[in-house]
């Protein structure tokens, strides 16, 4: 059987996309050839041997995601690019396909698994969301909707990412969870012991393994300061946010609230990733960091970074933030604690809760650099992931059904 593995991701940029290449290069070194595919090729395309995009921009592409927005098939669906997925596998010949998020409209989810069954391909998924737990949501932590526990229908949350005006969610629901359930060859993975308790209280049958993500500390550790927060903060404590998307799931709306009631003379505010026309009194407002190396500076210009994330999984902004340096204060959302020590590199408090949040500050700020810094030692991917070489090993050796 060819030693090879394909990395299958809904996006082709951000964290997961970052998961994928980073967990790739461990596998080349380990002999491992590998491909990624998704809708669109990878953009980091050097960490792959291979890399595919299956959806082309255009008429089908918008045909595809109307078609999910009228019939809620979101992965259930898009005949053609699933097509393109089996052409590309069929020249491949993978030993095993890792998934990743699936959900979008780039490929059929049941096809896809009866393609991996015929064919003994070995697949592994690392669930980055709450997307499988679901009838259709990828997170509900926000809205408090426990629907997903007993099996979802008259979903209240149609506008939801994707939305749709047909409401599949308590079909889908049992459809996952057949699949799944049934499927000897599947290892489902989850970063975080808070996603693996969600699957579990979702009635998911199938065993769940806890596999935390890691960062590259050869790339995030302590470094020289940026200048433009240096420059603005005037000498002030820094409270650092990091924003991929300024939504209010990612917590803008508090970041907004802090800015506004924290004290002036002694902190300051840095958003990075904030719309640039957003206009606060007491704030910095940056773009999105172009490069780990800027990033990296960034949070060494932090005194705090802050998380006030309402969804998340195991977010990898605390372990970048602490892998530098800076201490990160979050909500108790999801498993966003679970990369916190408290009291040695982070503390945490209730979701929502701005208040405790100040009241938290000059006890945050007392934290040892490099004490927090050395703390991060655990988040090593190459440690962290050498778990799914392991595992890669162990399915091509032996062929264990999951």
């Amino acid at each position: 059987m060819r030693k090879s593995i394909v990395y299958l991701n809904g996006y082709s940029q951000g964290s997961t996309a970052t998961f994928c290449a980073t967990l790739s290069n461990l596998a080349r070194k380990a002999g491992w050839f590998t491909c990624f595919i998704g809708p669109d090729p990878c953009v980091h395309g050097n960490a792959f041997d291979q890399n595919f995009g299956v959806c082309k921009k255009g008429v089908q592409h918008l045909i595809s995601r109307g078609f999910t927005f009228l019939n809620d098939s979101e992965c259930f669906a898009n005949a053609r690019s699933t097509r393109k997925l089996f052409d590309i596998l069929d020249t491949v010949q993978p030993a095993i396909v890792h998934l990743n998020n699936l959900h979008g409209t780039y490929i059929s989810f049941p096809k896809l698994v009866s393609y991996a069954a015929k064919r003994d391909i070995q697949l592994v998924w690392t669930l980055h969301d709450c997307w499988l737990a679901t009838g259709r949501c990828c997170c509900f932590d926000m809205h408090g909707c426990m629907k997903w526990r007993e099996g979802c229908g008259a979903c209240p949350h149609k506008n939801a990412t994707p939305k749709t005006l047909l409401d599949r969610s308590k079909q889908h629901w049992h459809l996952k969870h057949k699949i799944v359930d049934s499927t000897q060859n599947l290892v489902l993975c989850s970063p975080s012991q808070w996603l693996a308790n969600i699957l579990k209280q979702s009635k998911v049958e199938k065993a769940v393994s806890v596999y935390p993500n890691g960062i590259n500390l050869d790339v995030f550790k302590p470094s020289q300061k940026d200048e433009r927060v240096v420059k603005s903060a005037l000498g002030r404590n820094v409270i650092g946010f990091v924003f991929a998307r300024w939504t209010k799931e990612k917590g803008s709306d508090f970041a907004v609230e802090l800015c506004n009631k924290i004290d002036h003379k002694k902190y300051f505010v840095v958003l990075v990733g904030a719309p640039d026309n957003l206009r606060l009194t007491n704030a910095l407002v940056l773009p999105k960091a172009k490069s780990p190396k800027e990033l990296r500076m960034l949070y060494s210009s932090f005194d705090v970074t802050a998380n006030f994330t309402l969804e998340d999984n195991f977010p990898t902004i605390n372990m970048e933030s602490i892998a530098c340096g800076t201490p990160v204060l979050t909500f108790d959302t999801g498993g966003s604690p679970e990369s916190i020590k408290v009291g040695i590199n982070g503390f945490v408090v209730r979701k929502g809760d701005v208040e405790a949040v100040i009241k938290c500050l000059p006890r945050i700020l007392k934290l040892d650099r490099n004490i927090v810094a050395k703390s991060s030692i655990e988040f090593d991917a190459s440690t962290r992931y050498a778990s799914y070489l392991y595992l890669y090993k162990r399915l091509l050796q032996s062929g264990k059904k999951g």
